[in-house]
């Protein structure tokens, strides 16, 4: 009977010879001697071979929870360059406003029970859909915290090393990602936000929760609003070069502590110029990817 063997992914057949039974008498009497000369040995090889046994079940274990983890974190990418804001509907009825120089990561295959997963990189504004029916969490994972909602709207942007989490609607839970604790064997006791209140949260898993009547303009530049209260110039050029990709040069130095309040609309880096030049009362120009404060 013909049989086969796999190298790579080609298939390769072999068959058996016959054999004469004066071979086969002569080969099975040097099988029965190398029998005897390797029992001696044998009780040396149980050892080792226990041990290998083990080390087969470990790697065995480990390839299925690798395995297992890759099928569910298999993740598809958006992202976003700078001046770019995109809109994504989830397959739940979610939606999510990515900010520029963002990227949101989905599972490829989005399952209709259970726990529903995303990963962000920069700035988002979530819409979730709550499921009544089954009452399945949406979390968001960060660097920092992991956000974990039934249905509610809310801001979040992992920038500077910190994620700061701004609630608007419903009720969040943030898991902290305490490293040191997990090792020891504490578990952090979540922390639960209302509407209205801020959470940023550092590398060093230190929580700031305050309240704030202005919670609208963390998501504003979902709608190309932005909200000044008091910004320094250093803020701001730090925003434009966020948002739009731009640096700032300011011919003044001492313009660099000047500080702005209100609101303003800007739909690109023009419309920002223009009103920044307003505001200063300076003249400002765009060149090659940099926005130039004249004195």
């Amino acid at each position: 009977m013909p049989g086969f063997f796999k190298i790579g992914n080609n298939k390769v057949e072999f068959r058996k010879e016959p054999v004469s039974p004066e071979l086969q008498t002569e080969n099975w009497s040097k099988v029965e001697a190398a029998i005897q000369k390797e029992k001696s040995r044998i009780v040396w090889l149980r050892p080792m071979l226990v041990a290998a046994s083990f080390l087969v079940l470990a790697a065995t274990s480990i390839w299925l929870f690798v395995k297992y983890e890759n099928q569910n974190l298999y993740l598809t990418e958006v992202k976003t360059v700078a001046g770019e804001i995109k809109r994504i509907t989830l397959p739940d009825g979610s939606t999510v406003v990515l900010n520029a120089n963002s990227i949101l990561k989905v599972p490829k295959i989005w399952k209709d029970n259970g726990k529903r997963n995303v990963w962000i990189e920069g700035e988002a504004y979530f819409n979730v859909a709550k499921k009544k029916v089954t009452g399945d969490i949406f979390v968001v994972h960060t660097k920092e915290v992991d956000i974990e909602v039934l249905g509610t709207k809310f801001n979040v942007n992992t920038r500077n090393e910190q994620s700061t989490v701004a609630l608007e609607e419903g009720k969040v839970q943030l898991a902290l990602k305490d490293v040191a604790s997990a090792k020891a064997g504490k578990k952090e006791e979540p922390v639960v936000m209302k509407p209205g209140e801020v959470a940023v949260v550092n590398k060093n898993d230190v929580v700031k929760l305050d309240a704030d009547s202005t919670i609208n303009m963390y998501s504003g530049w979902a709608r190309n609003e932005f909200h000044f209260n008091y910004t320094s110039m250093t803020e701001v050029a730090r925003l434009i070069q966020e948002t739009y990709g731009y640096s700032v040069v300011i011919s003044d130095s001492s313009l660099w502590q000047a500080k702005i309040s209100g609101e303003l609309r800007a739909g690109n880096i023009e419309d920002m110029a223009r009103v920044l030049e307003v505001i200063l009362k300076r003249k400002i120009t765009i060149k090659n990817k940099t926005l130039v404060i004249e004195q």
